[in-house]
């Protein structure tokens, strides 16, 4: 019986597209200076979200990294890295037609501005949720196993009755391998499917089409 349902939070419960932070920054950057720096921005951004870099350490690299001379305040920087994301309003929809006897749980890569700004956004995608697990927060990433051990624990029962949504495969891949039921979010419409397979939905909840999402 399933007990806990995981949910991924980027490009699940919200969309988001990074080229918006690079259109931001284009005007300050030089020719190809992206590319260069790519792999140590990778690092980084990795470490961030692994919570071992501060925020205030993580803007001054991002931007020496990138040769931006540009001075940004802690308030400018942040709206420019984090106002990239929009919400996914039919999965939340979706959510509001479970078994109220099932728990909620996010697991995300993520990092601080990002889950502040969103936090502060969108609050209406977090207050479904009593349980959460961010890779900051946890000193973890996906697709670690020990995040995925974290979560069955957290979920307070076998793994096997929890069901874990998100878009990345390997994510996906690294929950079924520590006994999770996992799946690749592809669409609302899969997702409903995938929980009326489980008996998870309330009897009166009927199939609907998703809309196209814009930012």
């Amino acid at each position: 019986m399933i007990h806990t349902i995981i949910f991924d939070l980027g490009n699940v419960l919200l969309h988001f597209d990074h080229r918006i932070i690079l259109g931001r920054l284009s005007p300050y950057l030089l020719r190809d200076a992206y590319a260069g720096a790519r792999r140590d921005l990778e690092a980084l951004t990795d470490a961030y979200e692994r919570g071992e870099v501060r925020t205030d350490t993580f803007v001054s690299r991002f931007l020496e990294l990138l040769s931006i001379e540009r001075p940004f305040d802690r308030k400018d920087f942040a709206a420019l890295w984090s106002d990239i994301f929009w919400i996914n309003e039919p999965l939340l929809d979706l959510l509001t037609a479970l078994r109220t006897d099932v728990k909620l749980m996010m697991l995300s890569n993520t990092n601080p501005m990002h889950l502040s700004f969103a936090e502060d956004r969108y609050p209406e995608v977090f207050r479904p949720f009593t349980a959460r697990i961010l890779s900051f927060e946890a000193g973890l990433r996906k697709p670690e196993r020990a995040i995925f051990d974290l979560a069955i624990d957290r979920s307070g029962g076998p793994a096997d009755g929890c069901l874990y949504f998100d878009d990345i495969n390997a994510y996906v891949d690294a929950a079924a391998a520590a006994g999770i039921n996992a799946f690749q979010y592809v669409s609302v419409s899969s997702v409903r499917d995938i929980l009326a397979t489980y008996e998870l939905l309330a009897p009166a909840v009927r199939a609907a089409g998703d809309p196209i999402a814009q930012p």
